[in-house]
């Protein structure tokens, strides 16, 4: 705890004890799931296509919480389509899991549950930043949108001040995913050092070592290779690819800023 403290702050610290947690205790087979046991190739099909489906279910409620479903909402649903290669078959259920999340009577806590039971702590991370992600469509988190964000951290056992943390890093994350896909004018939003340091995690009191120990951190954790051995959806460790190119894009503007 004592090294998490210095390297990310106090709630750092604890989103990395927390899905640390849920790796070793899956890792042990004490968890409903033992993925390196149990984890055959006909159950990781279907835990990559529950990923897959709930993902944007989950983005379509979210989408409705605050009555209406905006174009911005509809742009980033069809831009993470784009970003994830979907096309013909997959493209269209991609679609009809956005629709079928916009009911009214949607069950969330339901599938995010049933999601949650099939699923890895660092794919729990990974599902919960594309919904953090899609929130921020419009360019702000409404309360309505907030909450139910809240209720999907609370059935996949992640606690509020940890979803609080998240939307910084995911925010930061949207501003070098804006330069990687050109849309960014000069002067207007580019990345900043705090987007940086917000991208990693850290503070910019953190010294070179530390840094350099959590950039590391950060790469592993969105390493495609093992994000699809938890049972993350092929087509989502495409977003993963992404932000490891974003999050080595922040760490050598840190380390620019730092030489001069």
């Amino acid at each position: 705890m004592a090294i998490g403290y210095w390297l990310w702050g106090w709630v750092g610290a604890l989103i990395g004890v927390y899905f640390g947690f849920l790796f070793d205790r899956r890792a042990a087979g004490k968890g409903p799931l033992n993925l390196r046991a149990r984890l055959n190739p006909q159950a990781q099909a279907e835990a990559q296509q529950l990923f897959f489906d709930v993902t944007f279910e989950v983005m379509g409620h979210i989408a409705k919480a605050d009555g209406q479903v905006s174009q911005a909402e509809i742009h980033i649903a069809n831009l993470l389509m784009d970003r994830m290669q979907l096309h013909g078959e997959k493209r269209q259920r991609a679609q009809q899991a956005f629709s079928k999340g916009k009911v009214a009577d949607y069950p969330l806590e339901q599938r995010v549950i049933e999601f949650r039971r099939s699923s890895h702590g660092q794919s729990r991370k990974l599902f919960l930043e594309i919904q953090l992600q899609s929130a921020f469509a419009d360019g702000a988190v409404h309360d309505a949108e907030r909450q139910v964000l809240y209720r999907v951290a609370k059935s996949l056992h992640i606690p509020q001040l940890i979803v609080d943390q998240l939307l910084k890093m995911v925010e930061a994350s949207m501003h070098f995913q804006q330069q990687q896909a050109g849309g960014v004018a000069p002067g207007s939003n580019e990345p900043t050092i705090e987007d940086a340091y917000a991208l990693l995690g850290v503070e910019p009191s953190i010294n070179d070592r530390d840094l350099k120990m959590a950039y590391r951190k950060q790469m592993s954790e969105h390493h495609p290779d093992k994000l699809a051995s938890q049972g993350v959806a092929k087509e989502a460790i495409k977003l993963a690819t992404e932000r490891t190119q974003q999050i080595q894009q922040a760490y050598a503007l840190i380390k620019k800023i730092r030489s001069n």
